[in-house]
């Protein structure tokens, strides 16, 4: 019994100790993922074609919100000379 006991306290704690690690690798992660969302964003909003460069896969493709498929070259192209526009579609000064 006192064996058993043992076995199974062993158990819990590796558990304990796994679900540790996994829960801040997670939350690593997590952050990693935030941060380079925040650099894309503010590339876009600075119309920086060499950090969006850096950020998108080479064998990105996107969809445009008509169905249209762009390669890389074709998504920075479009997010970094396009003028900015509001929550209607009207462009910005």
């Amino acid at each position: 019994m006192k064996r058993f006991f043992q076995i199974t306290l062993a158990i819990t704690f590796l558990n304990a100790i796994i679900f540790a690690q996994t829960a801040d690798k997670s939350a690593r992660e997590k952050q990693k993922l935030i941060r380079l969302e925040n650099l894309t964003v503010m590339a876009t909003d600075r119309r920086d074609p060499a950090t969006l460069d850096r950020l998108i896969a080479d064998d990105f493709v996107g969809t445009t919100s008509r169905g249209t498929l762009k390669n890389k070259q074709e998504t920075i192209s479009s997010w970094t000379n396009n003028a900015p526009t509001n929550a209607k579609g009207a462009r910005q000064p």
